[in-house]
């Protein structure tokens, strides 16, 4: 499984106090093995991004044409991560001032945007595509992660693998699909076929 990771793609001091949007997305393998814990995970995947990010400016565009894939193929990942570390407030003597977002760029699929503030706490925005998700199924992508959040917070040794990700109206919906019990006659096959004669002694028994 491969997620978007969004990277600045500025390297070096002149790059990262440069105006103007350099965004880069790239593609990052995912593998979520069930023996390991919430923070082995992301000790990985941290390792993984370290390694990633000296290749930010390698475009996803030129990645496709690299691989040999043609525009409009696969994906070369689905939903995407964005972990958003910067100040809304602004340093400016004698004003108090704060950054607001006034739009977002296109989303062809869901991305995970992430605030950190500098207080400790942090916000998640789920974005979506409404061309391919409703609001229905937004609402349970939500709940499912408020859910996965708070198993993870109460034990922090929680294995990955035995995470419950179902929700409890899920649960019903598996029962009610499941319930295909029927009662079936304490009775023989020999019985049976008496009956069925009893009932029909002018029909042929074999035809």
């Amino acid at each position: 499984y491969a997620a978007g990771f969004i990277f600045m793609r500025r390297l070096g001091s002149a790059a990262l106090t440069a105006t103007g949007p350099v965004l880069n997305v790239l593609p990052l393998g995912i593998h979520i093995a069930a023996q390991e814990t919430l923070p082995e995970l992301a000790t990985r995947l941290a390792a993984q991004l370290k390694k990633m990010r000296r290749h930010q400016r390698y475009d996803a565009e030129q990645i496709v044409r690299d691989s040999g894939r043609a525009a409009g193929e696969e994906p070369l990942f689905g939903p995407v991560l964005n972990i958003k570390v910067f100040d809304y407030q602004l340093d400016i003597p004698g004003i108090q001032a704060q950054t607001h977002t006034l739009a977002t760029g296109p989303v062809n699929d869901l991305e995970l945007a992430l605030f950190p503030d500098e207080h400790g706490d942090l916000s998640i925005e789920i974005l979506a595509n409404k061309q391919r998700y409703d609001e229905p199924t937004l609402i349970q992508h939500a709940e499912r992660l408020k859910m996965l959040i708070a198993q993870f917070a109460a034990d922090p040794s929680l294995l990955c693998g035995d995470v419950d990700i179902m929700l409890p109206g899920e649960y019903a919906q598996l029962a009610q699909i499941n319930a295909t019990q029927v009662e079936i006659p304490e009775t023989t096959l020999s019985a049976l076929v008496a009956e069925q004669a009893a009932k029909t002694p002018d029909a042929p028994a074999l035809a």
